[in-house]
C-alpha cells in the first residue's frame, strides 16, 4: 500500500472514495470498501468484492484493529475506473447504529435476517452466521446456521471477543432465503 497522507474521513465519505484497510494480523487480506459511517471507535463499510467488482454487503469493525489504510482518490487508478464503468455507488445505512457492539448487533439484527460474527483473535479464518436470539449485558446469543442453511445451535459471544460484524452480503442473504423457504415448506 502506498504511504501518503490520508484525506479527512468526511472527505472520503463525501467523495465516495474506495478505501483498502489493512487489519493484519487479524486478516491477511486487505478489506476493500466505502466508508458509510464512522466514529472514534468503529467504522461501517460497504464492502467491495475485489475479485468480482461488486458491492457485497457491509461490515463494522473497531478502528483500533486497522494497522493502515489506503484511499483510492486518484481518478486514473484501475479500481476507480472499474467503479465508474460499473456505476458502483455505496449506499449509507442510517438505521445501523455504531455506538458500541451492543448497539451494532441490535441494529443489524433489526434490519437484516442474518449476520456474520467474526472473532479473529480467538478463531482465525472462521466466521459464524445466524440470527440474534438474545442480548445480555456483555454478550449475546446467536442462533447459528450451517453452510447448508440448517439450524445448528445457539452460541454465546462476548462483545469483547468480536472483531467484525458483517451483514447484507450475498452469502448470509442466500442462507436466509433458503432457510426461510424450508421453514415455509409444508411437511
Amino acid at each position: 500500500m502506498k504511504k501518503k497522507k490520508s484525506p479527512p474521513i468526511d472527505e472520503i465519505i463525501k467523495n465516495g472514495w474506495l478505501v483498502a484497510f489493512n487489519r493484519k494480523p487479524l486478516d491477511k487480506h486487505l478489506l476493500y470498501g466505502f466508508v458509510v459511517d464512522f466514529n472514534d471507535d468503529f467504522t461501517l463499510v460497504h464492502i467491495l468484492d475485489r475479485d468480482l467488482f461488486i458491492l457485497d454487503g457491509y461490515c463494522v469493525f473497531p478502528n483500533k484493529d486497522v494497522k493502515s489504510h489506503a484511499v483510492y482518490n486518484d481518478s486514473d487508478d484501475f479500481l476507480n475506473e472499474v467503479i465508474r464503468a460499473k456505476k458502483i455507488i455505496p449506499k449509507p445505512l442510517p438505521q445501523i447504529t455504531i455506538d458500541g457492539w451492543e448497539e451494532i448487533v441490535r441494529s443489524v439484527s433489526d434490519s437484516f435476517p442474518f449476520f456474520v460474527v467474526e472473532t479473529e483473535r480467538l478463531h482465525k479464518d472462521e466466521c459464524y452466521v445466524g440470527k440474534l436470539e438474545e442480548i445480555k449485558k456483555n454478550s449475546f446469543l446467536l442462533n447459528e446456521i450451517d453452510t447448508d442453511a440448517y439450524w445448528m445451535s445457539t452460541t454465546k459471544y462476548k462483545f469483547s471477543d468480536l472483531t467484525m460484524i458483517k451483514f447484507g452480503g450475498e452469502y448470509e442473504t442466500t442462507l436466509a432465503i433458503v432457510n426461510e423457504l424450508r421453514e415455509k415448506k409444508p411437511d
